[in-house]
């Protein structure tokens, strides 16, 4: 039995968290108060908000705990009418099992009407959990024009809008479950967005420490642990910065790292092996989270790069001829691929996903600009290496900056 199997088939007598969101279940062990809060689940799931005294079932249920009053705020005026669901009769483990298993729609809902649900839903851990037993699914997060950030689902082909951020894109790195946006507003005002798939809402992150980069030139990842590495870029003055920082997802802080050695502009950020690699077309800095200290690396990108990731124990730099892998040992780049497209390419991005790398590629034929999704295989026999990937209608025109795989 797989670790999947036995969080399925856990089997406890108390209500289950599916089993009441989906309405399929209609009565418990404890009777009239178990069926009073299917009742109230299914009122309040279908309002899509929080279950208030005007719900019938709520004289039912304050008998067996299973609201609390919320505390007054000043910015929910009506918090004395708005009760909180506080438990649904399934002890932590039970309902850690539970919930473990429901889709990323009803983990949604369920965030919503269930506090203890929320704080596990919204932990590290928790999305760690998920990835282990297999309970996650992979998506293609795309940005188009700058503005436009849109979720594809490879299996269906389907693609849905995010909510618009009313800002430019400079950079957007995808986090567990999570989107970070750093941008600027139409008023050049900086902007600093996250969004959370478990609310679906884009949030104001903490503000960004300064000095901040004045354009998108600048290079930043993301960790292993889940944090955001930004370093180097240039100021308003075109001066380049020697500032490095760190955002940490989980908590909404950055700190501030030492920094480096030299200023970089026009550079590329990525993580290999632990170590943050800052690296432009004639230098390269490496900082060490262990130590917290920056060391001079001689290696560079090559002149003509357009993106560059580690994938597969290989870095690679997509370029406008083709593709290239690093020599670690030569200290050289390689030719390792031709594109397999032979118009002119303006911008190239890539991503893994599963065993292959998803390349997407904008190419002039011959005077439009089309977009055109591959999979590409390091190391496969010539006829597997690129395969060509169908993509909505809406993508054969739009200038796609950036795409990354994300699990939800």
């Amino acid at each position: 039995m797989t670790p999947r199997d036995t969080l399925t088939n856990e089997k406890s007598p108390l209500p289950g968290v599916r089993a009441v969101l989906n309405g399929r279940e209609r009565t418990t062990p404890e009777g009239g108060a178990g069926a009073a809060k299917i009742e109230l689940w299914q009122s309040a799931v279908a309002r899509n908000t929080w279950p208030t005294k005007r719900d019938s079932s709520v004289g039912a249920l304050q008998g067996y705990g299973v609201f609390k009053d919320q505390t007054k705020s000043v910015n929910n005026p009506h918090a004395s009418t708005v009760k909180q669901v506080a438990d649904i009769g399934l002890p932590t483990r039970h309902l850690r099992l539970q919930i473990l298993t429901l889709t990323a729609s009803e983990a949604n809902i369920c965030a919503k009407l269930l506090e203890p649900a929320k704080e596990m839903l919204e932990s590290f851990q928790f999305y760690q959990d998920r990835i282990k037993f297999g309970l996650t699914k992979k998506y293609i997060r795309f940005l188009e024009d700058h503005i436009s950030i849109s979720i594809y689902d490879p299996t269906d082909q389907s693609r849905k809008l995010l909510p618009p951020t009313n800002a430019i894109v400079h950079k957007i790195i995808n986090v567990n479950h999570k989107i970070v946006v750093l941008g600027q507003s139409r008023h050049l005002t900086p902007l600093f967005l996250i969004y959370d798939f478990l609310p679906s809402i884009w949030k104001h992150g903490a503000e960004f420490p300064t000095p901040r980069p004045a354009n998108l030139e600048f290079a930043c990842c993301a960790s292993p642990d889940g944090s955001i590495y930004i370093a180097g870029g240039n100021d308003n003055g075109l001066n380049e910065l020697r500032e490095a920082a760190v955002y940490k997802v989980d908590e909404d802080k950055w700190e501030l790292l030492p920094k480096m050695h030299q200023g970089i502009y026009s550079c590329r950020g990525v993580f290999i092996e632990g170590m943050f690699y800052v690296i432009d077309i004639n230098r390269c800095q490496r900082f060490d989270p262990t130590t917290r200290a920056w060391t001079t690396i001689n290696m560079s990108i090559p002149n003509s790069c357009l993106d560059v990731m580690y994938a597969f124990q290989r870095l690679i730099a997509f370029t406008s001829k083709g593709i290239e892998q690093y020599d670690w040992e030569g200290n050289l780049w390689r030719q390792l691929e031709t594109l397999p497209q032979h118009h002119p390419v303006l911008n190239v991005c890539a991503t893994v996903s599963y065993d292959r790398i998803l390349f997407c590629g904008i190419f002039r034929n011959p005077d439009i600009y089309i977009c055109k999704l591959y999979m590409y295989k390091p190391g496969a026999p010539f006829s597997e290496r690129w395969i060509s990937v169908d993509q909505p209608n809406s993508f054969l025109e739009a200038m796609v900056q950036s795409i990354a795989t994300i699990e939800i």
